[in-house]
């Protein structure tokens, strides 16, 4: 037996003595359910009674609606991509969901998870779900993440002197070399008369020994056994990566993009409230300038799920 009263927010279903409650997303939504109650009213068959069941019950509606590529194991409550013995994590469920109430395509987000698996350490992927959720990162379509990190925009001619390696001018007009350390004297005046005199290019590098080339279009990497994988340890080895809010705080004078592979996660630390992590490996694929943190500033960060 089923009964049913609608308002314009809500549907409350009741199913031989079980109650339901439908909020209603949109008008159409709202004709489609009450089509599928009214055949059910005049005739409980199999096929209608099956297809009220798929538009009540999100997971198994997602499993109807994209051709076998995910499964919903009733007896569980969860969605399985075809092939992955793993769940699909409650959050990639519910991007699922709301990509395919919005017509978007899943496919970034089943690539994602299908990259997940590579991680060894199915650990680090958990802290990823919290690092993706809370800061509304993008997904790309070749299911990775992009991120942010700050690096230092250095001015330097690729053929320079030896005795320049590693030699800077910060914002502030100070030559620092390695590690940041100040450099005075007959080695600054040479090198900034050699700066003035020669075709100037610049590179990006990080802003801690000043070695890993960070120019868009570079894959940095190191071995993931130097990466620390304790997320308690909050700063450590790694190549860090970060929310917007976080990394635009980092020591550094330009801000850079990076795409990051779940895969070559290691730890998200626990005590900036999911905002960093760290990686054995990513991608530059931009530089940010105003312009873009301009527009950036205009966006909800909830937007920025897909690319």
């Amino acid at each position: 037996m089923i009964s049913y009263i609608a308002s314009e927010q809500t549907i409350t279903i009741n199913i031989n003595g079980n109650p339901r409650l439908i909020k209603i997303k949109s008008k159409d939504h709202r004709n489609y359910i009450i089509r599928l109650l009214t055949e059910c009213q005049k005739e409980e068959s199999a096929e209608n009674l099956e297809e009220l069941w798929i538009a009540l019950t999100p997971y198994k509606r997602v499993a109807h609606k994209v051709d076998g590529r995910i499964e919903y194991v009733e007896d569980l409550g969860k969605l399985f991509v075809k092939g992955i013995e793993r769940p699909l994590p409650e959050v990639l469920q519910k991007r699922i969901m709301s990509f395919l109430d919005d017509e978007l395509p899943i496919d970034a987000l089943i690539k994602f998870w299908e990259n997940c698996q590579l991680n060894p350490e199915f650990r680090a992927i958990e802290e990823l779900y919290l690092f993706l959720e809370h800061n509304g990162l993008p997904i790309t379509s070749d299911g990775c993440f992009v991120s942010y990190k700050k690096v230092d925009k250095v001015d330097y001619t690729a053929e320079a002197p030896e005795e320049f390696a590693g030699l800077y001018f910060d914002k502030a007009g100070n030559c620092r070399g390695a590690k940041g350390l100040f450099v005075g004297g007959e080695i600054k005046a040479r090198f900034k008369a050699w700066l003035e005199n020669s075709n100037k290019e610049f590179k990006l590098v990080d802003n801690y020994t000043k070695t890993m080339d960070n120019s868009v279009g570079q894959i940095v990497s190191m071995a993931r056994q130097a990466v620390d994988n304790n997320r308690n340890q909050t700063c450590s080895n790694g190549l860090h990566f970060a929310s917007w809010g976080y990394a635009s705080t980092y020591s550094g004078n330009t801000l850079i993009m990076v795409k990051v592979n779940p895969r070559d996660v290691v730890a998200i630390p626990s005590d900036y409230n999911n905002m960093k992590g760290r990686a054995c490996e990513y991608e530059v694929i931009g530089i940010i300038n105003e312009e873009i943190q301009m527009k950036h500033l205009a966006y909800d960060s909830n937007d920025f799920w897909n690319d």
